[in-house]
């Protein structure tokens, strides 16, 4: 696949090869997330596809930083969202694929996890949540979100939230086990960074007896933050980490910008 190469290529000079090093930031920034926009929105080959959300992590680690955040953010948002609606690819590889390029975009200190968590927690529309994959695989996302950067402190994370998306999607009554099953976890995570009775409080009335009992065993089983929102520590996802070794040239970034 001709498109493929093209795209390895990229990653090569973005990693090392200095085919950019004369281009400025901002250019290299709004020209790769054209091509991953593109390829989120009209790529049938998968493995074009998953090469292609391969490029956000060595993107944001070599230039997020130079890049400018008014511009960043808003070139960044039609890939999120083009992403977010390959989360009921039929191809499996391609959607742990998505789930960790979102995840560690949101690890990215010139993006956040608010921004990323901002587009996971809107509801979907009509049409997608009558397919069970699409769900079952974000809420799996919002899980890795909660447990990989907490809740609250600017994570752009917090049990109400979170609660109020698992409720808007019906998530606990879905007629497929295994959106109910990710919707638990979704609960474990919470109390997990937080505590069980701030979760409880937070689905209110919505569970039936046998249901709450249920997720009580998964929580408990699960572990229990105990504490009062602060948020488990965020941790940078492996991929993103991965894309930060070996990263000479640009001297890395600056703060982070986003809400994470």
């Amino acid at each position: 696949q001709l498109r493929e190469a093209a795209l390895l290529k990229m990653e090569v000079e973005m990693t090392g090869g200095g085919g950019y090093d004369d281009v400025a930031p901002d250019k290299v920034v709004a020209a790769i997330l054209n091509v991953l926009t593109l390829c989120a929105q009209r790529e049938r080959i998968a493995q074009v596809y998953q090469t292609s959300v391969r490029l956000a992590a060595p993107m944001l680690e070599a230039y997020g930083g130079e890049a400018r955040a008014a511009e960043l953010l808003p070139a960044l948002e039609p890939v999120v969202v083009g992403w977010l609606g390959k989360l009921g690819d039929s191809n499996a590889r391609s959607r742990d694929a998505t789930v960790a390029a979102l995840t560690d975009v949101a690890a990215d200190g010139s993006v956040g996890s608010a921004f990323v968590a901002a587009h996971a927690l809107r509801k979907p529309k009509k049409k997608a949540l009558m397919a069970w994959r699409p769900l079952a695989t974000r809420l799996g996302l919002v899980r890795d979100l909660v447990a990989a950067f907490g809740v609250g402190g600017g994570s752009g994370l917090d049990v109400e939230g979170v609660c109020a998306f698992l409720r808007s999607v019906d998530a606990f009554n879905h007629a497929n086990g295994e959106v109910r099953d990710a919707a638990k976890g979704v609960a474990v995570a919470l109390a997990a960074a937080s505590s069980a009775d701030a979760v409880e409080r937070a689905l209110g009335g919505d569970l039936r007896p046998k249901q709450l009992d249920d997720l009580r065993d998964a929580m408990a089983a699960g572990g229990d933050g105990g504490g009062g929102g602060g948020g488990a520590k965020a941790k940078k996802p492996a991929a993103a980490a991965a894309a930060g070794r070996g990263r000479g040239g640009r001297g890395g970034r600056g703060g982070g910008r986003g809400g994470g």
